[in-house]
C-alpha cells in the first residue's frame, strides 16, 4: 500500500510498477547523520559557487561537476528509497577525468530525477504537515546533522510502534502520529526536526514534484507502444 499523503510513490513503466519509500530506514541508507544534511543541501544547489571564474572553460567545468554531483546524489537517494531495480529509469552519470559530464537519460528526465529527490529528502528529513502547524516555529537553530536514530527510537518509546514500523515511517508519517496522539500544547521538540526550511519554497517544490509525477506518465503515454502510469 503506498500513501502518497506522506511521501510514497509509484510509477509504472511499461507495465512495470516501481515504488518508492522515503523512510527512516531509507534516510539510513543514503547516508549518515552529517552526509543527510549535506546531501539535503547539495540537491538544492549548495555546492554550486556564489562566484563564477571568467575563463569560460573553466567556468563550464565548474558548472558540470556541480550539476553532476547533483545528479549522482539524486540518483543515490532515489535508489535508497526503493527496494526495486530502478536503474532504467534513472539512467546514468559520471565525470570523466578531464572534468566533463557524461549524462545518459533514463526513462526518467534528469530534472525529474533531481525533483523527486528532493521530495524524497523533504518528506524523509523535514515532513510535511496541515495548515494548522503553521503557527508552530519551523525554522530552528541549524544543525549539520540528523539523528535517524532518534526519530525512530522515540516512535518505539512513545507513539506505541515496533520497531519494523518506524524505520518504515516517513517523517511526514511521524509528525502526522504525533499531531493525532498529542495535544497541541504538549507536544515538544523531538516532533519538529531541527533543519532550516523555506516553508513556502518547499510548498512550491512539492508541487514541482506533483508536476514532474504527471509529465512523465504524459510522456508514456504519448509513446507507441507503451504504457506508463502513477499509481497511489
Amino acid at each position: 500500500m503506498i500513501h502518497v499523503r506522506t511521501g510514497q510513490f509509484a510509477a509504472v513503466v511499461n507495465g512495470k510498477r516501481y515504488e518508492f519509500n522515503p523512510c527512516f530506514a531509507a534516510m539510513a541508507k543514503i547516508g549518515n547523520d552529517s552526509e543527510l544534511v549535506e546531501y539535503f543541501a547539495l540537491i538544492h544547489g549548495s555546492k554550486y559557487p556564489s562566484r563564477l571564474p571568467t575563463d569560460p572553460d573553466l567556468r563550464n567545468r565548474i558548472m558540470a561537476r556541480c550539476y553532476g554531483e547533483i545528479v549522482q546524489t539524486s540518483m543515490r537517494i532515489l535508489k535508497c528509497c526503493s527496494d526495486d531495480e530502478i536503474a532504467p529509469l534513472l539512467g546514468e552519470c559520471r565525470l570523466t577525468s578531464s572534468g566533463k559530464l557524461r549524462l545518459k537519460p533514463g526513462l526518467m528526465p534528469t530534472s525529474d530525477v533531481i525533483t523527486l529527490a528532493q521530495h524524497c529528502m523533504y518528506h524523509g528529513l523535514i515532513g510535511d504537515g496541515p495548515e494548522e502547524d503553521a503557527g508552530e516555529s519551523r525554522e530552528g537553530e541549524y544543525k549539520p546533522t540528523f539523528n535517524v536514530l532518534e526519530f525512530v527510537y522515540s516512535a518505539v518509546a512513545h507513539l506505541g510502534l515496533s520497531e519494523s514500523e518506524a524505520w518504515n515511517m516517513t517523517m511526514t508519517g511521524y509528525r502526522a502520529v504525533v499531531r493525532a496522539k498529542t495535544p497541541p500544547d504538549e507536544r515538544n521538540e523531538r516532533s519538529k526536526p531541527n533543519i532550516h526550511i523555506n516553508k513556502r519554497a518547499y510548498d512550491e517544490q512539492m508541487e514541482a514534484a506533483k508536476k514532474a509525477l504527471e509529465r512523465m506518465k504524459n510522456r508514456e503515454q504519448e509513446k507507441p507502444g507503451r504504457s506508463g502510469r502513477f499509481a497511489n
